[in-house]
Order: C-alpha cells, then sequence, then structure tokens
C-alpha cells in the first residue's frame, strides 16, 4: 500500500564509477594523469593545427575524467 512495497531501481553507473568503486581509484587517477602530462607535452611542443585541436580535445577529456574520478572517490 502506498508503494512500501517497491524495491528502489539502482541508479546508473558508468564503467569508470565501478572501477573507483572497486578500489582501482589510484591506478585510474594515475592513468589519467600520465595522459594529461602527455598532451601538456605536446601542445607545448607545439604541433600542426589539427593536431594541436585534436590533444586540446583530449585534454578537456581527461581533466574531466580526473574530476569525476576525484569526486566519485570521496563519496
Amino acid at each position: 500500500m502506498f508503494g512500501l512495497g517497491k524495491e528502489k531501481k539502482k541508479l546508473f553507473e558508468f564503467d569508470i564509477e565501478k572501477q573507483v568503486r572497486k578500489g582501482e581509484a589510484k591506478e585510474t587517477l594515475e592513468k589519467i594523469e600520465e595522459e594529461i602530462g602527455m598532451c601538456k607535452k605536446k601542445l607545448r611542443e607545439g604541433a600542426k593545427k589539427d593536431e594541436f585541436e585534436a590533444y586540446s580535445t583530449l585534454l578537456h577529456g581527461y581533466t574531466a575524467a580526473k574530476k569525476v574520478c576525484e569526486r566519485i572517490g570521496r563519496k
């Protein structure tokens, strides 16, 4: 009655959330930081316009992934 017998639905989890919760947070963060360092290095060296845009896009993506991992790790 009034929804008391209903089971709660599980929230959707991304693959990265599952990895972080399994205890692989440090490894995942290290991999992401290595990739961020590589992208920054390539951008500092200077590259063609197409490569520059690709590396800057990758850098933004890895930075966002790092923030997500850090927030999930705190929970």
